[in-house]
């Protein structure tokens, strides 16, 4: 989803909506959230949000995921993963594993370059199956 701000009033009630319609994950691009919003504002009950806010000058941006809390979601931070809006999580449901990713790069990312991006996703996929072979990785977002 990209919402293009979770922070509109209208937008929570629709999130909600959309969850409720059977939605086990759901990956946020664009989410526009800050430190100064609450994520207990934004997650409906019976889910669990891992964000990552965009820091610095600019505005907008910000990644998501929005998982059912009776999965176990974990954060996976790797290496240089600060230069990028993208959040990892290993979920784990009653019987699966999944590493999930939720990307967003903009039109013009300004302190990256889009290979950069890409080398980035692919050394995290490789440390990942590194460590398991066998993993399930989905990986979202926008991508302009």
């Amino acid at each position: 989803m990209n919402a293009r701000s979770l922070a509109k009033p209208d937008a929570a009630p629709a999130l909600y909506a959309e969850l409720k319609s059977n939605i086990d994950v759901c990956f946020v691009s664009e989410s526009w959230l800050n430190k100064r919003i609450p994520s207990h504002l934004i997650c409906p009950d019976g889910y669990t949000i891992i964000r990552k806010d965009r820091v610095g000058a600019r505005t907008g941006g910000g990644v998501a995921i929005i998982c059912r809390n009776d999965w176990k979601i974990r954060v996976l931070n790797f290496k240089a993963n600060f230069e990028f809006e993208t959040v990892w999580c290993k979920i784990q449901t009653t019987n699966s594993k999944y590493y999930m990713a939720s990307i967003y790069h903009p039109p013009d990312p300004e302190v990256y370059k889009a290979t950069d991006l890409i080398d980035f996703l692919s050394d995290s996929c490789d440390q990942i199956l590194h460590d398991e072979p066998d993993a399930k990785i989905v990986i979202a977002g926008d991508v302009n």
